[in-house]
């Protein structure tokens, strides 16, 4: 019996640090955001939903090319877990898990997305939170067990659930991954930067 996995993707950060709204940024020819937006819209979701912030109707066409429903966050000034908490207001209360997504991580594959559902299913344990891991770092997306919804949905300010993967280390399931670039993201325009020059490297390939 496959199970019904739910999809957040947080994109209604403020980019403080890079000073300007990063997910519409262009890489390879598309808006950063549109590169995940892909890979989630790919992946057999049970349901899906982004978080979005300002401009809000530019985001919002982006979702709707994807067919991925969207929900303004008029409080994203207090922080993620107000994202958090909305993204799973919007998904039904049925769910057996949800991944948290993050807008500016564009060099996330299909491949890993599939391997962390195919994992979960292996495991079918409610209370694990997946995440990858890539040279002893836990990474992002993370997958989320049913049994944790209630207290994601609890979390404060600038609390994501990374919060959740520090506070109970003893429920976290790691899923070694090879490849360092679909971790990669961009909260400065350095970092921005280097995306471009990892996507022509591999444009390359």
């Amino acid at each position: 019996m496959s199970m019904a996995i739910g999809a957040v993707v947080l994109a209604a950060g403020m980019a403080v640090r890079m000073g300007r709204q990063k997910l519409l940024l262009p890489l390879a020819g598309k808006p950063m955001l549109a590169h995940v937006l892909e890979v989630v819209a790919a992946a057999p979701f049970a349901s899906r939903v982004v978080v979005i912030g300002e401009p809000q109707e530019a985001l919002a066409a982006l979702c709707r090319e994807q067919g991925i429903p969207s929900v303004f966050n008029e409080k994203r000034q207090s922080g993620q877990a107000s994202s958090v908490r909305l993204g799973l207001s919007e998904l039904p209360g049925d769910l057996d898990g949800v991944v948290f997504f993050q807008g500016d991580q564009p060099l996330l594959t299909e491949s890993l997305v599939k391997r962390m559902l195919e994992a979960f299913h292996q495991l079918r344990d409610y209370k694990a939170i997946l995440v990858p891991m890539h040279a002893g770092v836990l990474r992002s997306p993370i997958l989320f067990g049913a049994d944790w919804l209630e207290e994601l949905a609890l979390l404060k300010e600038d609390c994501g659930g990374k919060e959740l993967v520090r506070r109970y280390p003893e429920y976290v399931r790691t899923l070694p991954w090879a490849e360092h670039f679909v971790f990669e993201d961009a909260d400065t325009w350095e970092e921005y930067l280097r995306l471009q020059r990892l996507l022509e490297t591999k444009s390359k390939e």
